[in-house]
């Protein structure tokens, strides 16, 4: 049977319509797409790459209207409509997820500033996501073939990092994360690492207070949870930071503090093909790991291997939650 995927267009300014199609020009045995978003961008954009703009199998959801005005639209500018337009196509490509009508949400990338104009009240997806579906813990797992990475914070200032960590954070979010590798990757006995905030890991309070006072004691917490289920797995931290990122690793994840901490390691080893998988949700969603990059929208040169890769993720773990009933 095949996987239906929703994907949503992202802001139609950026590279979102691009990505998507370049992805889509051929079918893919098992997947059934379903496009949310305006026609009129990509088949623009198709005519400006030399793309079919109607691709075999692909089903189309027109989410605008002419009060929109797609047409007015230019790639690579912030505007208000084109935020607008993100969030409207992002609304129902989620309401059939949540509905039972699409297996998997794939979300090409907004641009927040033009989602904010156009009154999107959100810092962003994950957080939007979570209020829709009425969950409180949540988390968001960067995904390559060499580094995972789950942030314990996310879009808030590197001086508020602190104040938004507590000991039930941490335990909460290792125990997203351990839950995701076994249920969704297939990992049986996942190796998670929590890095520290401060150098050295604090050097035992040296250097900071967070990992003896939140960090320690959230991991501890998490360890004393699992021991109570039948769930199995090695959780070591926390470490000092700036060992733990390497193409070798042994970690299956790394739990980090802050976002850029998470997002810079990631980014370097895995810029083309990395993965943002939401944890904690009712539903299965994924996203390119990257931005909507207005720089070089219409230019013909952005990458889709981040959106092939997340399309692909959204599918495996469709499966697997389907395999296990």
């Amino acid at each position: 049977m095949s996987v239906r995927v929703a994907i949503s267009m992202g802001d139609p300014a950026g590279i979102g319509p691009e990505i998507i199609l370049r992805v889509l020009q051929r079918p893919t045995p098992g997947i059934s797409p379903r496009v949310f978003g305006s026609r009129l961008i990509f088949t623009r954009a198709a005519a400006r790459l030399g793309l079919n703009p109607n691709p075999p199998g692909v089903v189309w959801v027109e989410t605008t209207g002419p009060e929109d005005k797609p047409e007015e639209v230019e790639p690579g500018n912030t505007d208000a409509r084109a935020g607008a337009m993100s969030v409207s196509a992002l609304e129902k490509a989620m309401e059939v997820v949540v509905m039972g009508r699409a297996d998997a949400l794939v979300t090409a990338p907004i641009t927040k500033a033009s989602a904010r104009a156009g009154g999107f009240p959100f810092p962003g997806h994950t957080e939007f996501l979570a209020h829709r579906c009425g969950v409180a813990d949540t988390a968001m797992m960067l995904a390559g073939p060499s580094l995972r990475v789950v942030p314990l914070t996310g879009h808030v200032p590197l001086s508020a990092v602190s104040e938004c960590i507590d000991v039930g954070l941490v335990r909460d979010t290792i125990l997203l994360t351990v839950e995701t590798l076994t249920r969704d990757l297939g990992i049986s006995r996942p190796r998670v690492a929590l890095a520290g905030l401060n150098p050295h890991a604090g050097e035992q309070g040296m250097l900071g207070y967070e990992e003896e006072d939140l960090l320690a004691p959230g991991l501890a917490l998490a360890q004393e949870a699992l021991e109570k289920t039948d769930a199995r797995a090695r959780l070591e931290g926390p470490l000092p930071a700036d060992g733990l990122f390497v193409s070798d690793s042994i970690w299956d994840a790394i739990v980090c503090a802050y976002h850029d901490q998470a997002m810079i390691p990631i980014k370097i080893l895995h810029r083309d093909d990395a993965v943002n998988h939401t944890l904690g949700l009712p539903i299965v969603r994924t996203s390119p790991a990257h931005g909507s990059a207005l720089d070089i929208a219409a230019r013909g040169g952005a990458r889709p291997d981040s959106m092939a890769a997340a399309i692909k993720m959204a599918v495996e773990i469709v499966r697997r939650r389907q395999r296990a009933g």
